[in-house]
């Protein structure tokens, strides 16, 4: 029933009504975000692209329609930023199943959202009854922005719009969002061209398919005076719906660090929903300190399912893929007076990032590495340049030491190539 559209927290509705023996009218509600709409927009005019087109099991196109929205954001910025714009159109098809396609534009910053979902037309028999999945009316109809197709041969009045119980319309959800002891209504469409008046029959299971998360109830029975065709108004009220809490098992060293990055800047999940557990590590020396992207993949993916997601890296992977300690390429000058005692220190250094920033990665070739090129030398003055590279490697984050072995080989390094020169010119002088 929904289907998600890149851009940002975006989707679209879809289901199909009977409209002959053959065809069956099928209403499209995209829905957009306001936020991720209007990111990179600078002028008061905004024009947004919507096309939505359906092939079927061949990939033949079937039916289509496009519209290009004007919006004035003088007039309408703040309400699209804080609610959105929803679309509705419609298309026509014969029973069978379909692949719909929408995509979405902003026509002057080129942000492109696109979505993909299967559509599945019902065949209306004479002897049987049909029911359409459920439209929740958790929106206001105030709430949002919403525009009609139009097509080229319209007579300048709206197309049907079919969302509607006792004569009120309403505007179908494309993500419902539910909330523990807080009832929702929806609207169920049924066909029944058969003989007899059908029962309902409901119930609402978990993920598992047994556990109950609430109870569903009839509230009215909508007469639309079309024949075998009824709207019936249901209220669900959710029980023992999930918290929104997290708790992730990982081999970490610093499972509070994991907590903020993960919950503040990957998920946005609020911390106090956030459990990060670090059971016994084992052997880790730095390399499993920092954030690793399985963390947030299975975390993401618990929420989803609804039930515990597992990975473990085999051995192979974890040496190909996890984080290595340091790469540099230095050029270093020491200068020192007639008796040996420093007088001063430059280091240039490039240092390899890998191919993306890790959680400590530049912290590591700068705070963690020019602050120790002293070493236990007195060292009146010390200049270090580093550049940051990116490559086609692995990420480098801190690993045994973090700097400060890449800073001691450094100076110890100088330090033996001028105990070298100094025995070298002794021996000269004794010959």
């Amino acid at each position: 029933m929904r289907s998600g559209v890149s851009i940002p927290d975006s989707m679209a509705t879809r289901s199909s009504v009977r409209a002959t023996s053959e065809l069956a009218y099928v209403p499209v509600i995209v829905e957009v975000q306001g936020a991720g709409l209007l990111e990179g927009q600078t002028t008061n005019d905004l024009n947004v692209e919507i096309y939505a087109y359906v092939t079927n099991e061949v990939g033949e196109m079937r039916d289509f329609f496009s519209q290009v929205a004007n919006f004035d954001l003088a007039k309408f910025r703040e309400k699209i930023l804080f609610s959105g714009v929803k679309y509705y159109g419609y298309l026509e098809l014969a029973p069978g199943d379909y692949l719909l396609r929408v995509l979405v534009r902003n026509a002057e910053t080129g942000r492109t959202g696109v979505a993909a979902s299967p559509l599945a037309v019902p065949r209306y028999t004479e002897a049987g009854a049909t029911l359409l999945p459920p439209f929740f009316m958790d929106d206001p109809v105030d709430k949002w922005l919403l525009l009609r197709y139009r097509g080229e041969e319209d007579d300048g009045t709206s197309v049907i719009y079919p969302f509607t119980v006792k004569g009120q319309p309403f505007v179908p959800a494309a993500k419902p969002e539910l909330k523990a002891g807080q009832p929702v209504d929806f609207c169920l469409m049924t066909y029944n061209l058969g003989a007899g008046d059908p029962g309902l029959e409901a119930w609402v299971a978990g993920a598992d398919g047994e556990e109950q998360l609430g109870r569903l109830s009839l509230v009215e029975r909508t007469i639309t005076g079309i024949s075998g065709f009824d709207k019936l108004l249901a209220r669900f009220r959710p029980q023992g719906l999930a918290t929104g809490e997290y708790t992730l098992f990982t081999t970490s060293q610093n499972p509070h660090v994991i907590r903020l990055l993960m919950g503040a800047f990957v998920l946005h999940i609020p911390e106090h929903k956030l459990r990060v557990y670090a059971p016994d590590v084992g052997g880790a020396f730095g390399s499993k300190i920092y954030h690793y992207a399985e963390e947030a993949i299975v975390t993401w993916a618990a929420g989803k399912l609804h039930r515990p997601v597992k990975w473990t890296a085999e051995r192979s992977e974890s040496f190909m893929s996890d984080c290595h300690g340091r790469d540099h390429i230095t050029h270093a000058e020491l200068a020192l007076d007639k008796d040996g005692k420093f007088l001063g220190l430059k280091v240039l250094t490039k240092a390899n990032m890998g191919a993306y920033l890790s959680t400590f990665a530049p912290c590591v070739p700068t705070y963690l590495y020019a602050t120790l090129l002293a070493g236990v030398y007195t060292t009146p003055q010390i200049y270090c340049e580093v550049k940051a590279v990116f490559t086609n490697t692995v990420p480098v984050d801190a690993y045994r030491g973090a700097g400060r072995p890449e800073a001691t080989y450094l100076i110890e390094r100088l330090v033996k190539k001028e105990i070298d020169l100094m025995i070298n010119r002794a021996e000269r002088l004794e010959d």
